[in-house]
């Protein structure tokens, strides 16, 4: 096999990893979204020919199994040979079977890497494609759908390749070379072959219509209960805490009762596919028996009729009971392709690709004190206008204090500055380079800290969390420590006895909300990024810590960056140099509020 492999790869003049760099073309979101299944066939397309290459030979070197079994069978039935003739033919006969199934054994192993391939690089544009989508693109599926993309239509895309496009092959050549041995080498009419092959096909293919049916469904039931089953695992303790267990449990055992009723209704179809498939081959080998018997004057001798036995109740046996699954597998795989090209139409973030740009003041005048700029920003959902016309500039080490009532859009403000919602900008200026629509959101985003309200934390280590890096080692400990000392967060006295190394669980269950939203402060204060957006994320601490944190972090420690803080609270305000207030979509500047440096 890897002498083949090596062969193919030399002829072909490519190798494995080559695939990484050539992918992309083929595995292009472009590409995906008009054509899937003309994307996964294609790839590769010298591996495929090679495939049908190997089925082909399979299929001639099986025939010459079965001629040389009838040549033996005939030197058997005559009163005088040679000893050493039958002797030669079962060596034949031996040989060509093993050949037969070597170069079937080829086909499959190379289908099955081939499969794996496109499993990989499809999984890598999924995963691109989800790491980018826009806002409202994210909400139009749930997480449960996310994962069902993944888990089963990515496999069931590959084994378009591994099943489909194998045993097609495998079993399309032995159905079409089989009449005609026949015809030939028999002189059976073909009709016969023909008629019995078409009859037991299209039986077998009506219910492998009914198949497919039920393997949709079962795909699209499945997806709908993991969504449901994720929902609850991730908010368990709030739907315990209110109530709602019983309500959750009964929707879950709802949608698993159809589910087991779609799969048994598939079992039950798919045991009668293979009840048919099993007294096909000696169905179809006495018609064609009796058709010839019936219609042709010339008796069959022992040899003749043990071959046509042979062919129909062996040689073509497999392609009989591997044809209507392999459609059900074609038919499944074409669905996932389906709902996987609906997933690639969702629409991705903007601009991607350039770099910022010099602002024309910079350039005319050096380095200005501005550290942002936005002119005329709006965003809108639908009909529902959330931010109108919202023009600021804030200077470098300035803070900004932004109040509004819940639903205003402060947290969507913060998120346009980051390019992560669909925000129009008049003009935003970013340390004095201009953010256009083909602006790159890496570098954009590289010089913001967000701290989102929540306190998002991931099933990791407390110092993994700080520093974001599943492999940190002891040179970064001491200032991981330090981050969370200065963010009021001191692991002995949270009852954390293994300091950075204390696991805090899944989505921080091991977490109060306070702790949570102090991680995420230590956490940009390790990544010391040159803004600062700090998104309510005060609301879950007490009124003494956060004094703390006032005084030793955002006013301390992050004195000579620029803050924007979105709060609810009032205390935080006589520490701002400006306050905003964000209201009806628009951004305005509070006034009245004035402390003296000693009183801050």
């Amino acid at each position: 096999y890897h002498l083949v492999e090596r062969l193919s790869e030399y002829c072909f003049n490519t190798e494995i990893s080559d695939t990484f760099d050539r992918s992309y073309s083929v595995f292009a979101p472009s590409n995906l979204r008009k054509g899937m299944v003309t994307s996964i066939l294609k790839f590769r397309i010298k591996y495929r020919v090679l495939i049908f290459v190997f089925a082909f030979i399979s299929s001639i070197l099986g025939l010459g199994q079965t001629w040389f079994q009838k040549k033996l069978l005939d030197t058997l039935s005559t009163t005088s040979f040679v000893i050493s003739m039958p002797l030669i033919y079962v060596g034949i006969v031996f040989a060509a079977a093993f050949a037969t199934n070597l170069f079937t054994l080829f086909a499959k192993s190379f289908a099955a890497r081939e499969a794996g391939l496109v499993s990989l690089h499809l999984s890598r544009a999924l995963y691109r494609h989800t790491l980018h989508l826009s806002s409202v693109g994210r909400s139009k599926k749930t997480v449960g759908e996310i994962v069902s993309y993944f888990s089963q239509d990515v496999a069931a895309a590959a084994m378009l390749v591994e099943e489909f496009l194998v045993q097609f092959f495998l079993s399309t050549v032995p159905l079409i070379l089989a009449p005609i041995f026949v015809w030939t080498v028999l002189d059976v009419p073909i009709t016969s072959s023909l008629i019995s092959i078409f009859i037991v096909l299209g039986l077998m293919l009506g219910l492998s219509v009914r198949q497919s049916n039920f393997f949709y469904m079962f795909k699209q039931l499945a997806a709908n209960r993991l969504a449901i089953v994720n929902e609850w695992l991730q908010n368990i303790r709030i739907i315990r805490i209110l109530g709602w267990t019983d309500a959750f449990e009964s929707r879950i055992h709802q949608s698993r009762v159809i589910e087991t009723e779609n799969r048994l209704k598939m079992v039950t179809n798919g045991s009668t596919m293979n009840s048919i498939a099993q007294v096909a081959p000696i169905s179809m080998t006495l018609f064609a028996v009796f058709f010839h018997f019936s219609t042709s004057e010339r008796v069959l001798n022992g040899s003749e009729i043990f071959t046509l036995f042979w062919i129909f109740g062996v040689f073509v046996s497999r392609p009989i009971r591997n044809t209507p699954w392999n459609y059900v597998i074609f038919m499944d795989g074409l669905t996932s392709c389906r709902r996987l090209q609906n997933y690639f139409l969702i629409e991705q973030e903007s601009g991607q690709q350039g770099n910022l740009t010099s602002s024309s003041n910079s350039q005319s005048q050096g380095l200005s004190n501005t550290a942002i700029e936005i002119a005329n920003l709006s965003l809108s959902y639908g009909s529902k206008q959330i931010l109108t016309d919202i023009s600021i500039s804030i200077k470098r080490s300035e803070f900004i204090v932004i109040v509004g009532d819940v639903g205003s859009g402060k947290t969507q403000f913060l998120q346009a500055m980051l390019l992560e919602n669909e925000g129009q900008f008049k003009k935003y200026i970013l340390h004095d380079k201009s953010v256009g629509p083909e602006s790159s959101r890496s570098e954009v985003r590289s010089h913001y800290c967000y701290i989102p309200q929540d306190g998002f934390t991931m099933s990791a280590s407390l110092g993994e969390n700080v520093v974001l890096d599943y492999q940190f080692g002891m040179r970064v400990q001491e200032r991981a420590m330090d981050s969370l000392k200065i963010a009021a967060f001191d692991p002995v006295v949270e009852g954390m006895s293994e300091g950075l190394l204390t696991e805090v669980g899944e989505r921080g269950v091991n977490l109060s909300g306070g702790q949570r939203q102090r991680i995420g402060m230590a956490r940009a204060h390790y990544h010391d990024r040159d803004i600062i957006l700090l998104d309510d994320c005060l609301s879950a601490i007490d009124p003494g810590t956060e004094q703390i944190i006032l005084d030793r972090l955002i006013c301390g420690a992050w004195k000579a960056k620029t803050r924007i803080l979105v709060t609810h609270r009032l205390s935080s305000l006589v520490y701002a140099d400006r306050i905003f207030q964000l209201q009806n979509g628009k951004l305005m500047q509070m006034q009245g509020i004035e402390e003296s440096d000693e009183s801050k």
